[in-house]
């Protein structure tokens, strides 16, 4: 059993304390809370429950996406900036994702040909997008425009194709987390809104199990709860009577 640690602060402050953190009154403070909301009066909003291993294993793939998202954002970054000046038509490029889901064998198009992976596993770039790429890249070095895409610029493009096939494979890896039959009943709301799989993902690492994370709660406090564990919580600052700050909380991914 663990303990919620924002009620345990809140209880701190409420019993005197303050929000520095002090592991003798803490300790008095979980000794007084196991007491008051457990054996007395148990209240669930103190306690934390396990969540269902598929869950945690989502979350888990979803940490590793964005891990894998900001390191390709930042090579991305880096190679752009070298093709200023070595292939200045394409120092703008930008991949968009397709709809779906991501292939770890299908690569993205212009990365590919600039490190020269044309072809992974059954996938190869389409003959009509790599004479394209050739003329495009052909006529831009007669013109002059551009040095020519070195071996390091090549290299962070390999990069790119390595990070995009790393994020693709995690991805797969929860939709078989996602397709578990405990979940089909979220599924069918989500599919009411279109929500694509890792908006689902992370959805579910918050308000799963629903029931006993909701249900136990008053309508009015366990939309609050909801609404705030889906980063949508509001709160409002006010200083005197002129100034008015609100803001929101909670998971900001979800």
């Amino acid at each position: 059993m663990k303990a919620d640690q924002t009620m345990i602060k809140d209880s701190r402050k409420s019993y005197g304390g303050t929000s520095n953190k002090s592991d003798p009154y803490d300790a008095l403070i979980m000794v007084i809370t196991y007491f008051q909301h457990y054996q007395t009066n148990y209240d669930r909003r103190y306690w934390v429950r396990e969540r269902p291993p598929a869950v945690a294993k989502i979350e888990q793939c979803l940490r590793d996406i964005q891990s894998f998202t900001k390191r390709r954002t930042q090579v991305i970054n880096q190679a752009k900036s070298r093709l200023v000046y070595e292939f200045p038509a394409r120092a703008k490029v930008q991949v968009k994702r397709e709809a779906g889901s991501l292939d770890p064998d299908k690569l993205p198009a212009w990365w590919g040909w600039a490190c020269g992976w044309t072809s992974q596993g059954s996938w190869e770039i389409p003959k009509g997008v790599k004479t394209k790429f050739d003329n495009e890249y052909a006529k831009a070095i007669a013109a002059g425009e551009g040095t020519g895409i070195s071996v390091v610029t090549a290299r962070l493009a390999q990069q790119i194709c390595m990070w995009h096939q790393s994020e693709a494979m995690v991805e797969q890896e929860m939709l078989g987390y996602l397709n578990l039959p405990e979940f089909d009943c979220y599924h069918r709301v989500f599919d009411k809104f279109g929500f694509g799989s890792r908006e689902r993902g992370w959805l579910l690492t918050r308000i799963v199990p629903f029931d006993e994370m909701f249900k136990c709660l008053p309508k009015s406090k366990a939309m609050r709860r909801f609404r705030q564990l889906c980063g949508l919580g509001a709160t409002q600052v006010q200083s005197g009577q002129a100034d008015t700050r609100s803001s929101f909380t909670g998971s900001k991914e979800a």
